[in-house]
């Protein structure tokens, strides 16, 4: 079905040309368009399949999280899962996160079968039992539009855009043999060039409707900073009841060295699977699981682009995490 949705191909911008050259193994993850009414980067391939997300069924038992990648996903996921299946560790164990939580349209900006056999599709989402778990990090107005009357529950999660950058740049160079330095990276994004990008108004969007009931707004920083108030905070927004024996055991669980070895959810086996990386020491999905690294990362000069940057977004907001 051809999608109404308009957008426009950047795949020929300059900048986006410069970052694939920098590229031993540019793919799909590099975006080819710009979509809708906000201009969400995506490859190009993702259209066949947009009309059927806009479409697609929502239920009231669903969870979703929502986020822009490299912020805390896999973490809270998993954090998400566990309090909502009875902190049953044995069976997060046993499934690979992917499998437990739906990745809405992974299979979508990929175009490729052995991806929606692996990790599932739109339709089999669709069809997937209640209560399902489902990610994402589609833009507000690339969402399924019974998302707005349904209401089930979804978690948001932001992350600074500083260490975003350099999350996605050391990925990056992970899954397309990148050789380009932070600064050319980060020259895409600051212009919207980077996949799902742009970065505020994704933000923005959620930030203006968090006082929703259904709607509950998480930090990379609150959970780096003190993980036991947010698993508190989930907790009692999923309805679950959790001891203080418990939520210690659960932070352990979730502590950043636990995920980083835990194979359901570091993607060590897809990542060698489809051979994105040959060896499993090249493995990088799960990094640092630090809040701050810009500082030591980012040069004066690139620090005042991004803060320059943001300013012009928030300007007229009373967003407060940006530091």
């Amino acid at each position: 079905m051809a999608s109404k949705l308009q957008y426009v191909t950047i795949s020929e911008d300059p900048i986006v040309s410069k970052l694939k050259r920098t590229c031993i193994q540019p793919n799909k993850t590099f975006g080819e368009i710009a979509v809708g009414p906000k201009g969400v980067v995506l490859p190009e391939v993702y259209m066949k399949e947009a009309e059927k997300i806009l479409d697609m069924e929502v239920r009231p038992e669903d969870i979703w999280v929502i986020s822009l990648p490299r912020t805390g996903t896999t973490w809270t996921e998993e954090m998400t899962w566990l309090l909502s299946n009875d902190l049953d560790y044995k069976a997060a164990q046993s499934k690979e996160l992917y499998k437990r939580f739906w990745y809405l349209e992974l299979a979508a900006t990929l175009g490729d079968k052995k991806f929606s056999n692996e990790f599932g599709s739109v339709d089999t989402i669709s069809n997937a039992k209640s209560p399902r778990f489902i990610k994402t990090h589609l833009g507000i107005d690339l969402l399924p539009k019974q998302l707005w009357l349904v209401k089930p529950k979804i978690i948001y999660v932001y992350r600074n855009p500083k260490d975003v950058v350099i999350s996605l740049y050391h990925f990056m160079s992970m899954l397309n043999k990148m050789q380009g330095t932070l600064e050319e990276y980060a020259e895409a994004f600051l212009n919207n060039k980077c996949n799902y990008c742009p970065f505020w108004e994704h933000v923005l969007d959620f930030w203006k409707i968090k006082d929703e009931k259904n709607i509950l707004f998480l930090t990379y920083e609150q959970m780096t900073q003190d993980l036991v108030s947010v698993i508190y905070k989930t907790a009692k927004y999923l309805g679950t009841t959790i001891t203080e024996e418990q939520t210690q055991k659960l932070a352990q669980h979730l502590d950043y060295k636990n995920m980083k070895k835990n194979n359901s959810v570091n993607q060590k086996k897809q990542l060698l699977k489809f051979k994105v990386v040959s060896q499993p020491e090249d493995v990088n999905f799960i990094r640092k699981g630090i809040s701050g690294q810009w500082k030591e990362s980012m040069s004066q000069e690139l620090i005042i682009k991004f803060d320059e940057w943001t300013k012009k977004y928030l300007l007229e907001t009373d967003f407060p995490f940006y530091e």
